[in-house]
């Protein structure tokens, strides 16, 4: 790209791409986004605190997890 003096950035970001490590995500993770989502609206608009927020979608994600 004659941006990068001809470098060829293209053929870099593929192999820094290469480096990147996989994310392994269960069959839970977007429960768990969506438990977490809802706690901080809960700390942010809705005045509960940070530990009860948490404790909650903690304990609602161990329920669907049969934990």
């Amino acid at each position: 790209v004659d941006y990068f003096n001809g470098q060829p950035i293209y053929t870099d970001i593929v192999e820094m791409g290469s480096h990147v490590p996989v994310v392994e995500q269960s069959d839970y993770h977007y429960s768990c986004r969506s438990l977490i989502a809802s706690a901080i609206i809960n700390i942010a608009q809705g005045g509960a605190s940070t530990e009860d927020a948490l404790k909650e979608a903690e304990d609602q994600l161990r329920f669907e997890m049969g934990l």
